[in-house]
């Protein structure tokens, strides 16, 4: 009989809270849910009332902002007012 019990993972990921999230990327909590909404970071649904990070996400998208040029991160629209 083959055992039911499963492997713990390696690492456990700490939940961020937006405002940490937030904090820790240098930008500001509206941005943070501008990008969620445009599917450009990952949340977890706590409760019906609160989201969080996983840890390792939060680290993905902090190394995705520090490798992508800044031009990359302003909206289309407003893109070519930034840039004239």
């Amino acid at each position: 009989m083959t055992s039911a019990l499963r492997e713990a993972p390696a690492v456990v990921d700490r939940i961020v809270s937006i405002p940490e999230a937030a904090a820790r990327l240098g930008i500001a909590t509206g941005t943070l849910q501008r990008m969620r909404l445009r599917g450009e970071i990952k949340v977890l649904q706590i409760s019906p009332r609160r989201i969080g990070i996983r840890e390792s996400e939060l680290i993905r998208v902090q190394n995705s902002l520090a490798e992508a040029p800044i031009a990359a991160h302003v909206p289309q629209e407003r893109e070519s007012a930034v840039l004239a």
